[in-house]
């Protein structure tokens, strides 16, 4: 779980009423992040896009690592191990 200073925890109405110095903070690295609180629980977290587009590239290489292994593992299967799409779809009501 990822962990917040005080000064990262901040309740909605004072993100309305001051969202332009909350990025400027974020900007010049004040904050690393902003947890938004509402209600005493916490709903999202702005971070600067810089680190948004770092780590949706980490996502998105995990997910290639994922989709490559995949493949590997299924390198080795045998052709009976298969099963026909048409028997997939017609057990799954779509054909």
């Amino acid at each position: 779980m990822v962990g917040y200073a005080k000064e990262e925890i901040i309740p909605i109405t004072r993100i309305v009423r001051n969202l332009g110095g909350i990025l400027n903070q974020l900007k010049t690295r004040k904050l690393k992040k902003v947890a938004i609180s509402r209600n005493n629980t916490l709903e999202s977290v702005i971070i600067p896009v810089e680190e948004y587009e770092k780590l949706r590239e980490a996502y998105d290489l995990m997910e290639h690592i994922d989709i490559y292994k995949l493949v590997k593992e299924r390198e080795d299967t045998g052709i009976k191990e298969f099963i026909p799409l048409e028997q997939v779809l017609e057990e799954n009501g779509l054909l």
